[in-house]
């Protein structure tokens, strides 16, 4: 976000969506696999509820835009 300016070309904004899905996609796979590694314990830890909060903002934002 804080990259991102008015009037950048779009290529540049193809770029920068493209890192935001890789990032994403390398993060909710973080999110799963602590997940299935932890069961129901996963959101006992406060990190990990914020870590899942993020994710989900994350999935969110991409659905909005």
């Amino acid at each position: 976000m804080a990259i991102n300016y008015e009037g950048s070309p779009i290529e540049y904004n193809n770029i920068l969506d493209y890192i935001n899905y890789f990032f994403t996609g390398v993060f909710a796979l973080e999110c799963m696999l602590k997940l299935l590694a932890y069961g129901g314990s996963y959101f006992k830890t406060s990190w990990n509820i914020f870590d899942f909060c993020v994710v989900s903002a994350s999935f969110f934002d991409i659905v909005m835009n």
